[in-house]
């Protein structure tokens, strides 16, 4: 009889350490997929936000150009917005309120500086003096994508720099 019961003790003490054995590399596993999800997003989050980000830095460009000389820039090529379509979504889930709004407001603000640019264009005017009133436009749109471009300095990875800003 004594046999029997430590024999059933052996039965159960194996399998409890079997069961935590597998219960602890469950637990790691889970926290690998975890880890490698976080860094993943992580990475989708960065790359999002320097690709905007350099759309955001031509567009300033761009602005102080017009600021500075008055003029349209001297190409025809248009403002990207592709990395903005394609990422806002991962932005948008990172981002609180106010940043998201902030990001948001810049990129409506490229896409007034392109749509002006491109009716000047269509009006044969682009080697015009840009008016006064379109002038105080470009810097309000300056602004709006300085702050943007701060909002989205710790994603980047360095310290945005805005050209108008200096």
């Amino acid at each position: 009889m004594e046999s029997a019961i430590f024999g059933l003790i052996g039965v159960v003490a194996g399998a409890l350490i079997a069961t935590g054995g597998e219960y602890m590399l469950t637990g790691r596993r889970e926290r690998r997929e975890v880890e490698a999800e976080t860094t993943a997003l992580r990475s989708a989050r960065r790359l999002a936000s320097r690709l905007i980000d350099e759309e955001l830095q031509v567009a300033d460009a761009a602005v102080e150009f017009c600021r500075r000389y008055r003029r349209w820039w001297p190409t025809t090529k248009r403002l990207s917005m592709s990395a903005w379509e394609q990422g806002k979504a991962i932005l948008a889930t990172h981002y609180d309120y106010d940043e998201w709004n902030t990001v948001m407001i810049a990129m409506i603000a490229v896409t007034m500086l392109e749509r002006t640019y491109q009716q000047y264009l269509a009006a044969g005017l682009k080697d015009r003096e840009i008016p006064e009133d379109v002038i105080k436009e470009l810097g309000q749109w300056s602004g709006a994508i300085g702050a943007a471009r701060q909002v989205l300095e710790a994603d980047v990875g360095r310290q945005a720099e805005s050209p108008s800003a200096t």
